[in-house]
């Protein structure tokens, strides 16, 4: 209780005089106050203001609910949340329902009206305070909008991929650009990817990475990087086993889908080149071994033929095999050409022992 300084210097002249044994002494002009100990039947407290009007509306439970008293939390909580949702009424036990809380409309509508740096702002800070679970559910929300627009650019990626010219030229970076950036930019943060400092194999690893999520979409998508893999393997193995294992495991297309390709990538007629031209062909035949022995057993057999085109140099005229006469037909049945060439050996071979005597 504060005094004012008068009553404050009244005080102490109080306590000295009283200590000393002279309250005869001690005069003023202020009135002594007397404080009477409280009890129940404090006039302050039990102030009568009349009798209390009965309303005969009120049913007693209903009485009884408005003159209730709220704690200050329940007061409190009823205030945030006017429209009388609880944890009991809710989907999730600890939480209010998302979308109809005003709340929830207030943060969306202020969200809606930030700035690009100033909604990324807000999503570093938030992702922190989110726990596993919540990251994982979002992860799973995020994974099922972008479903869609996976799968339309699994089906365009299909129709073109094994366009001969684009399997030559394939370029990670050009091939990456045109994906999807939100797919890529969740590969680059749980690898820690980075494009400028990262070599050509780290880049051919991420395609095939994107390739697979891709196949897991689309079950018929060929992509262009492991089809090329497969093709590579099928020129040194020869299997149609190990075409079709990887094409289990891959989106590099089947056996069948190889040999089609194959076919279709032979047809094509080459230009022929404004040189002479030397053409030569082998044929390999292949049969197959049976072990057992029985009457009119036959081996299956087959005739790989391989043809090859050579381009022979003709800048100079030494060079230019139409103009030698040693290589025209007219030499090759004539007496005199065999007995030429026979002189010719057998002079080489007397200047090579006169050389090592």
């Amino acid at each position: 209780m504060a005094l004012c300084r008068s009553h404050e210097m009244l005080l102490l002249k109080y306590r000295k005089l009283k200590s000393e044994g002279r309250l005869d002494e001690f005069k003023t002009r202020v009135n002594p106050v007397c404080f009477k100990p409280h009890n129940d039947d404090c006039n302050i407290c039990n102030i009568k203001r009349g009798k209390k009007r009965k309303i005969n509306n009120l049913q007693p439970e209903e009485d009884n609910r408005k003159r209730l008293i709220l704690p200050n939390n329940e007061h409190r909580e009823r205030e945030s949340n006017p429209e009388g949702l609880t944890e009991s009424n809710t989907s999730s036990g600890n939480s209010f329902e998302f979308s109809r809380t005003i709340y929830t409309k207030n943060m969306l509508d202020t969200f809606k009206k930030m700035s690009k740096t100033g909604r990324s702002s807000f999503l570093d800070q938030l992702l922190p305070l989110l726990t596993q679970n919540e990251i994982a559910s979002l992860a799973i929300n995020l994974g099922s909008k972008q479903a869609k627009l996976l799968k339309a650019d699994a089906e365009h990626m299909s129709q073109d991929s094994l366009e001969k010219t684009k399997l030559i030229d394939f370029n990670p970076d050009e091939w990456l650009s045109k994906r999807n950036n939100v797919l890529l930019n969740f590969l680059k943060g749980i690898t820690l990817f980075d494009p400028i400092r990262s070599t050509e194999p780290q880049k051919i690893t991420l395609c095939r990475a994107v390739e697979h999520v891709y196949g897991l979409i689309s079950q018929k998508l060929v992509a262009p990087l492991s089809f090329l893999l497969s093709l590579n393997i099928y020129a040194r193995t020869s299997s149609r086993s190990v075409i079709d294992l990887i094409a289990k495991s891959s989106p590099s297309g089947c056996y069948n889908t190889l040999q089609k390709w194959i076919s279709n990538a032979g047809n094509e007629v080459q230009p022929c080149p404004q040189r002479p031209l030397m053409f030569g062909f082998d044929n390999e035949q292949i049969i197959g071994y049976k072990r057992g022995i029985s009457a009119e057993n036959r081996s299956r057999s087959s005739i790989i033929t391989t043809q090859v085109h050579v381009i022979m140099k003709s800048s100079a005229a030494n060079l230019d095999i139409q103009y030698l006469d040693n290589l025209k037909p007219k030499n090759y049945f004539s007496i005199n050409h065999f007995e030429d060439k026979i002189k010719h050996a057998e002079r080489f071979d007397l200047q090579e022992k006169a050389a090592s005597s």
